[in-house]
């Protein structure tokens, strides 16, 4: 094999990557949807606790 033409693996789950990203596209959605479904929780308590102090959220 050509030292050019060395594969690249998902720097995640490991698999050969044919792109040039360094994560492969079906890890890269996973952490994407973890990420926005933290920040809909995240989003979820802080209302919560705005409502507690009686301040109504913004929209």
């Amino acid at each position: 094999m050509d030292k050019k033409a060395k594969k690249k693996l998902c720097m995640i789950c490991g698999i050969v990557e044919v792109e040039t990203t360094s994560i492969c596209k079906a890890c890269s959605e996973k952490i994407r949807q973890e990420a926005v479904g933290e920040w809909d929780r995240i989003k979820s308590e802080a209302e919560k606790e705005i409502k507690k102090q009686g301040v109504p959220p913004q929209e």
